[in-house]
């Protein structure tokens, strides 16, 4: 995670605060390896570096937290941090960049018609000259029971923020619940001057009381490679003194459809005053970033019954894609005039972006690699249905991974339809 350079700084490439020579070096350079300085000013630390790439006059870094800083000979505009001067000796920020610390914001119980504030930074690196940078700030709760307040740094006028002096944006955030429940809440920041940089957060909070009340905890899934599936599991209690009946719930406030629950024991009957049940959930990241939804449950709850859930995605680096392995114990389900094909993705850490999958007869020629989405289901798998074949033929099925336009091996798998829909048993692979 430390960052150390070695070579001309004749630019400031070395990163160490001064285009001194650190070693007898005829004009300024340096023979050895030499470290990086931090810049608290603007958030960066050495030691939190996961992304390093080197110019010939300048470098960048990204830091584990996802934000991004460069180095060194800025002519061109190459650091990307708004400014005209030539060079930096420093890390600088490269401007455009939002996040808000911490994230998610949770609360401990709160009495109805009670509130509570935690302090949160609204952290960002925009290039503030004459015109400061305005940020619409929304709300998704339902019923609404959190608010934002600034405290320095930034001005609020109705839903707007306004960003000041380059600061950090120091703030609160309300929980007010009105009625008992489990509350889930995201924030949005969207900046109007750069609406492809907003960012949003999380928060959630639970409020007692009488009758059947859900107490469940945000789900933080933290950093997931993108396109990959993780799941956690969460604890639905009721924590009133009445039975609670959950009959479903959906994943609402995710347009990159990125989240996904499963509910299906906890709609199993009731939940006794006291006792849990326990939900699945999932994230699959489709970018990088950080992302945020709610599972609104369905139930005979007094109050909320939201749950917040989180996670930040992690961009793999596009440099050479590797080797994709195997597909993972491609399986099948055949009927008479359909099949479908159900697989895992590979082992190994090569990111997959894609399937393809194509289907013949026993002497005929393949048909076409058709692509499918690469998201599994709760338990992990892809599957493709293949429609409209004849009865008593011998088909085979082919289905490969692909990892940013590199092709996988391929997993095959035979089977024979049968005319009455009787499952057969694969004929190989």
């Amino acid at each position: 995670g430390s960052v150390f350079c070695w070579g001309r700084n004749d630019e400031g490439q070395l990163g160490i605060g001064s285009s001194d020579s650190p070693d007898e070096c005829e004009r300024s350079c340096s023979k050895v390896p030499v470290r990086v300085v931090n810049n608290e000013a603007q958030g960066f630390q050495n030691g939190q570096v996961s992304v390093l790439s080197a110019g010939g006059n300048h470098s960048c870094a990204v830091t584990e937290a996802g934000v991004a800083y460069c180095w060194g000979l800025n002519t061109y505009g190459r650091l990307g941090n708004g400014s005209t001067d030539r060079k930096s000796f420093v890390p600088v920020a490269v401007a455009g960049q939002m996040r808000v610390v911490p994230n998610p914001v949770e609360f401990a119980a709160v009495d109805p018609g009670s509130s509570k504030s935690k302090d949160v930074a609204v952290k960002h690196s925009f290039p503030l000259t004459d015109a400061a940078v305005v940020v619409d700030v929304g709300i998704i709760s339902k019923p609404v029971g959190f608010s934002f307040d600034p405290r320095s740094g930034c001005a609020k006028s109705a839903d707007e923020l306004t960003l000041l002096n380059g600061q950090a944006c120091e703030g609160a955030v309300k929980f007010a619940p009105e009625a008992p429940g489990t509350y889930g809440g995201i924030v949005t920041l969207t900046p109007q001057q750069y609406p492809n940089a907003g960012t949003e957060f999380a928060t959630s909070g639970y409020s007692p009381g009488e009758g059947p009340v859900v107490k469940a905890d945000a789900v933080d899934f933290g950093k997931v490679d993108v396109y990959t599936a993780k799941v956690e599991t969460v604890k639905v209690k009721n924590a009133g003194d009445k039975p609670l009946k959950i009959t479903g719930g959906k994943i609402t406030s995710d347009p990159d459809d990125e989240f996904a629950a499963d509910l299906d024991d906890c709609t199993d009957g009731q939940v006794a005053a006291g006792k849990s049940c326990t939900a699945k959930v999932q994230f699959f990241p489709r970018q990088g970033g950080e992302s945020a939804a709610l599972l609104e449950l369905k139930s005979n709850a007094v109050g909320s019954a939201t749950i917040a859930l989180t996670g930040m995605g992690e961009a793999a680096v596009i440099g050479k894609p590797g080797k994709v392995r195997k597909l993972r114990a491609p399986k099948k389900q055949i009927a008479a005039k359909k099949a479908t094909a159900k697989w895992k993705r590979p082992k190994g850490d090569v990111p997959v972006t894609g399937y393809e999958t194509r289907i013949k007869k026993k002497n005929g020629n393949w048909k076409t690699w058709s692509s499918k989405d690469p998201e599994p289901n709760l338990n992990g798998w892809i599957d493709r249905t293949f429609k409209k074949l004849s009865a008593n033929t011998k088909y085979k099925v082919q289905v490969r991974a692909v990892s940013y336009e590199v092709r996988g091996k391929k997993s095959a798998v035979g089977f024979r339809t049968d005319r009455k829909g009787i499952p057969t048993k694969p004929g190989n692979g």
